[in-house]
């Protein structure tokens, strides 16, 4: 159901119901694999990889000819002690963590939990991706979705620049209500840029920490009013052009409330600069 298993030597029971796996690929549906040097089948269930390999990226080249899988170097990796597969939790459980870029170790955690692929929305890791800026260097960033309730998502993306020690972590969160949408981005950083990248010296970049928020949503109450706002902010008026080449010398956020009814048009607005 979720996947194909490649293997040099098995022994299983006649069910399928137990057995062992050795030298092993498995290959989701999704195309990130795992690698193992074996793969233990406890129970229909649960299923235990021992020093196990997790690409994470899903690749569908992968997934059409699951023999590519470990041909080339993988982005984004998960080096672990074990792993068990819990379908009834329908969940990676992970010990002994150690994420990789491209096999250099990032971080090590003691646990890891991650979702099986799914049509369903689930908490994980999503896909990574790099960026490029020709005063920061490249960066990563590395995505992790948070399925808080069926109406609202957190999507938490760290974007690490190893050569200046920069690192961004953004957090956005959209909900649904009954009456309309909204979402938010709060970024912030660790300030970590020398005189030397910086675009313009501005103030107040000078403390530890700088931020970022922006959001925008829109809501129909009844049949006649309506609200939408659009919100912009940073900690201090270089944060854009120091972090994103943005040149604007402002910041703006309003507010619109609407009532429209047959020929009658009333409206509030409120405009922050």
């Amino acid at each position: 159901e979720i996947g194909n298993v490649r293997a040099t030597k098995a022994d299983i029971k006649d069910d399928f119901s137990s057995g062992n796996f050795f030298s092993t690929t498995l290959v989701l549906n999704d195309g990130s694999y795992l690698k193992s040097p074996k793969i233990k089948r406890q129970t229909p269930l649960i299923t235990h990889l021992r020093k196990s390999i997790y690409s994470i990226c899903p690749n569908p080249l992968i997934s059409k000819n699951n023999k590519l899988a470990g041909k080339k170097r993988d982005m984004l990796s998960i080096k672990s002690k074990n792993i068990t597969i819990d379908r009834g939790e329908e969940v990676f459980k992970i010990n002994g963590a150690v994420v990789r870029l491209y096999n250099v170790p990032l971080f090590y955690t003691p646990y890891l939990s991650a979702p099986l692929p799914s049509n369903e929305r689930k908490s994980g890791f999503l896909y990574p991706s790099y960026t490029k800026n020709t005063r920061l260097g490249i960066g990563f960033k590395i995505p992790y979705y948070v399925a808080i309730s069926p109406n609202k998502e957190l999507t938490i993306t760290p974007n690490i620049h190893p050569d200046t020690n920069q690192v961004l972590i953004n957090n956005e969160f959209h909900h649904l209500t009954s009456h309309g949408e909204y979402k938010t981005s709060f970024e912030i950083a660790n300030n970590k840029i020398s005189p030397s990248t910086k675009v313009i010296d501005g103030q107040g970049d000078n403390s530890e920490y700088r931020w970022n928020l922006s959001g925008n949503g829109k809501f129909d109450f009844t049949k006649n009013t309506g609200l939408d706002f659009e919100i912009n902010a940073t900690s201090d008026k270089s944060y854009l052009r120091d972090y994103y080449n943005g040149f604007r010398n402002y910041n703006l956020s309003k507010v619109n409330l609407d009532y429209v009814k047959g020929r009658q048009y009333h409206a509030i607005k409120a405009i922050r600069i």
